[in-house]
Formats: structure tokens, C-alpha cells, sequence
């Protein structure tokens, strides 16, 4: 059902988007940034209408508009008009296709990711459908919801603020490791900040191919996380009220390493739980493996891994944590599309791969 989105309903969504990110998709603090840019900018109190796929007009298509670059770079820049350039970019691109955009998906899920949409929809006058190409945040376009069940990366469009474009037909349009190479090395030339538009979504592709609801369900998390701060009570048992949840640990974040390469950060976070216990989040970008002091692996990715501080409930992305935060790990499942199709697990093992998981597949929620 349509509703109308004011800055309560987008607060909550961002802090349950954070916390299902599971160490990416950029930081609460700069979805909220853009969201208090927005209503200087305009002068007004935020509005943006949210619908079902269902309410989709027929014979018109949803895209996907998300940010890309640097997590750093993004908390120093007021990044607003690359989304509606990369918008007006792949607009254009498909009405030459045949096919109208008149509505944007989320990307994935995050502090910054899951407001893209909305900023973009809100300053064009469009809806925003309530769904995300991911259900999580993911560390490269090879490891989506889209590229898991064939949704194409052609065309794919890269903007930055000024208005510097490309457009790209990748040969294989379903090779989703090229589309994020061509991707990452443009906004490289644009001083790691742009906007990328590809995912070309049918009402059906929403339904049945990616995260259907995932903004709702996000919004839900995000009200249980707040209800959680507004009592003193436990978030672990709060979100559990409503969805699938579990506490890994609560501890203090005794260590962090962090190496940046080919524009990823990759590390792990040490926590050392309050009965003494240590516990690792392996990351590259995401939180991709739980484990324990002894290597007992507690679950990867793509299911949720995430970490929340205890004291201004605050949940983190990897650009968040650090040394001495006293933190809460929570286990999450993700989207049931990821489990339709051998690909949802098979597109992980280059990332388990790199944080030097050598287990059989996923370990699931």
C-alpha cells in the first residue's frame, strides 16, 4: 500500500538498514547527513512516497541509483547530485530500449545506500518501491540478489557530481565481477565519489528476483532498535519480538586491523565478550565470517552479521567501529531469495575466500 514517507519513518529505516548492512552500506551518520542536506537544500520537511510493486504501472520499470567510492570521501562531500545525474543518465540510456523508468529500488541495504533512492525519488517527483537488490550490503556487484537470479547489468551508468558520465553495454551483461570493475575504476578518475544506475527491474523481477519488502522490513528493525534505546532494554530481545534475531556476544572491540586495497577495506574486528571470550568478524567491506577464539565458525555471509554499540544503540558499519566501543554482535537471516538458487551461496566463495574461510559453503543462521 502506498504511504507517504516523513523523516520519523526514514530514521527508522536507516537505523534498521545500518544494522542489516552488516558492516557496509555506508555509515548511519551519513545517511542522516544527506537526509538533513536535503531538507536545508529544499527548505522543507522531508516527503517521499513509498510503494508495493503491485502499484507499479504496467509496462514501466524500476532502476536502481546507488552511491560508489569512498566511505571517507563521502563524509567530507554533499553528494546529491550525482544520483540525480546517474538517474537522468540511465533514464535516457533505456527510453532508447523501450522501456520507462519511473521508479527506483534500493541497491542494497545501508546507513547511505538505502536513503539513495529516496533522495533521488524525492527531488524528481517519483515513488520509490519498496525492495532492495540485495537485502543486505554487499562487497561487489557479482555478490547481488540481481546477478544471482539474472537481472542484467547492461546498461550501466556512472555519474559524478558534475555531470561526467559514461555508459556502458557490458558484452556480458550477467558478469557481475566486470560490471563492478568497470564501475570502481571510473569513479577512481572521479576522486573515489559517483553514482552508478543499472538493474533494470519488471514488476515481476521485483517479486520474484530480489528483495521484496525489504525497506519495510528494515523500517521494523529500525522502530525495535529505537523502542530498544527509549526503555534501557536489550536490542537482541526487542528486534526478536518481531523477526529472526540472536546475540553472538557483548563485549568491548579489543582490536581492529584495517588494510585498504583496490578501494576495499579488509580486516577484522576482535571483541572480547564481558565473560572473557574473544570473538572475530572477518570483513572485506562486509562482515563476511563470525568466529570464535578457537575457529568454531558461528555463520557468514550472506545472512547477517552485525555489530551495534550498547550505549547510544547505535548500530555500526565497519567505517564506524573501533578500538574500546562497547558493542553487541547480532545474527540475522537474509532474504529467502538468497537460498532459491545454488548461485546465492556460489557468488560468496571469492569473499570467504579472501578472509580465509575454508569451511563447506555458508554457515547458515
Amino acid at each position: 500500500m502506498a504511504r507517504i514517507m516523513k523523516r520519523e519513518n526514514i530514521v527508522s529505516i536507516l537505523y534498521g538498514a545500518t544494522l542489516l548492512g552488516a558492516g557496509g552500506g555506508g555509515s548511519l551518520s551519513d545517511g542522516l547527513k544527506c537526509l538533513a542536506d536535503l531538507e536545508a537544500d529544499t527548505g522543507k520537511d522531508f516527503e517521499c512516497r513509498m510503494i508495493d510493486a503491485d502499484e507499479m504501472e504496467d509496462g514501466q520499470y524500476a532502476g536502481v541509483i546507488a552511491g560508489t567510492g569512498s566511505p571517507a570521501v563521502l563524509k567530507q562531500v554533499h553528494w546529491r547530485d550525482e544520483g540525480v545525474n546517474a538517474f537522468n543518465a540511465l533514464k535516457h540510456v533505456c527510453f532508447f530500449e523501450g522501456k520507462k523508468i519511473n521508479y527506483l529500488v534500493s541497491g542494497e541495504q545501508g546507513g547511505f545506500a538505502t536513503f539513495t533512492p529516496f533522495l533521488v525519488c524525492s527531488i524528481l517527483g517519483m515513488d520509490v518501491v519498496d525492495a532492495c537488490c540485495c537485502g543486505r550490503a554487499v562487497p561487489g556487484l557479482d555478490a547481488t540478489l540481481a546477478n544471482v537470479h539474472g537481472i542484467p547489468t547492461s546498461p550501466l551508468v556512472v555519474s559524478s557530481k558534475e555531470g561526467n558520465t559514461i555508459v556502458a553495454f557490458p558484452k556480458d551483461p550477467f558478469n557481475g565481477k566486470r560490471a563492478e570493475n568497470i564501475q570502481r575504476n571510473y569513479v577512481q578518475s572521479q576522486g573515489w565519489i559517483a553514482a552508478f544506475g543499472t538493474w533494470v527491474c519488471s514488476k515481476d523481477d521485483i517479486k520474484n528476483k530480489i528483495a521484496f519488502g525489504e525497506i519495510s522490513f528494515a523500517e521494523t528493525v529500525g522502530e525495535q532498535i529505537l523502542a530498544a534505546r527509549a526503555a534501557d532494554g536489550d536490542v537482541a530481545e526487542y528486534i526478536a519480538r518481531k523477526i529472526p534475531c540472536r546475540k553472538l556476544c557483548t563485549g568491548v572491540i579489543t582490536k581492529k586491523t584495517l588494510e585498504k586495497k583496490a578501494g576495499w577495506d579488509w580486516g577484522y574486528n576482535e571483541i572480547t565478550a564481558d565473560d572473557g571470550k574473544k570473538y572475530y568478524i572477518d570483513f572485506k567491506n562486509e562482515n563476511i565470517v563470525a568466529r570464535d577464539e578457537d575457529g568454531k565458525v558461528y555463520m557468514t555471509a550472506p545472512d547477517h552479521i552485525s555489530v551495534i554499540e550498547t550505549t547510544g544503540y547505535l548500530p555500526l558499519s565497519n567505517s564506524d567501529t573501533e578500538e574500546g566501543q562497547h558493542v553487541s554482535v547480532l545474527l540475522l537471516p537474509v532474504h529467502e531469495a538468497w537460498w532459491t538458487t545454488p548461485k546465492g551461496a556460489e557468488v560468496w566463495q571469492p569473499y570467504y575466500d579472501t578472509v580465509g574461510y575454508t569451511g563447506d559453503g555458508p554457515v547458515r543462521f
